[in-house]
């Protein structure tokens, strides 16, 4: 019961945003004018470059990130393998 008022206020709410004039515009009128504005496309030009610098700063983390794992694995393998070979040389010795 209490979701169904919920989403009848809603309702209200979305339908009285694009039809109740306040001022000369809906609110959703003066919600548009403002993203419209170029105060609002200079901000928009800002999160987006900065979203950018931070978007390569963290995939430079990350390659790093898998770099280094991968250096470890491979010394690992690596020293895994000379073992081995370690081993199978004193075998052969004896």
């Amino acid at each position: 019961m209490f979701k169904i008022i919920k989403l009848l206020i809603l309702l209200f709410l979305i339908i009285a945003s694009f039809t109740v004039p306040l001022g000369s515009k809906t609110f959703a009128g003066h919600i548009q004018a403002i993203w419209k504005s170029d105060e609002s496309k200079d901000m928009r030009a800002g999160v987006n470059e900065k979203y950018q610098e931070i978007k390569k700063e963290q995939e430079l983390k990350i390659k790093e990130k898998i770099k280094r794992k991968l250096k470890e694995e491979l010394k690992e393998e690596l020293k895994e393998e000379l073992r081995k070979e370690v081993e199978e040389n004193t075998k052969k010795d004896k």
